[in-house]
């Protein structure tokens, strides 16, 4: 079998909070959501409705749609959902390592 599928299960621990309030994790201008969604066919479904819910609004005092960012275990992964999402009309990107500079530069702005 893969080796991927034979790993022993670990436990993560994540810390959820904001640097102001001495918890860690992010500056208080940046909302975490962490879901875990063990079944991978619901993943595509439950990250497409949460996307349309959190975009449906406007989140910045200008009234702008904020930027999301969503962390694979794979780069192939990141790939596949970049693909998916745009299938569906949400306008994204996908971001690793091994992509050209130009091209990750050009990801984030």
């Amino acid at each position: 079998m893969v080796p991927e599928i034979l790993r022993e299960a670990r436990i993560a621990n994540l810390t959820i909070g904001h640097y102001d309030q001495d918890q860690g994790g992010s500056c208080s201008s940046i909302r975490q959501i962490v879901k875990w969604v063990p079944d991978e066919h619901q993943r595509m479904r439950v990250i497409s409705q949460d996307l349309q819910t959190l975009w449906a609004q406007p989140c910045t005092a200008s009234g702008q749609r904020g930027k999301v960012v969503i962390f694979t275990n794979r780069r192939l992964q990141a790939g596949h959902l970049a693909g998916s999402l745009n299938k569906q009309g949400i306008s994204c990107a996908h971001l690793h390592g091994k992509l050209e500079q130009q091209v990750r530069e050009e990801v984030v702005d």
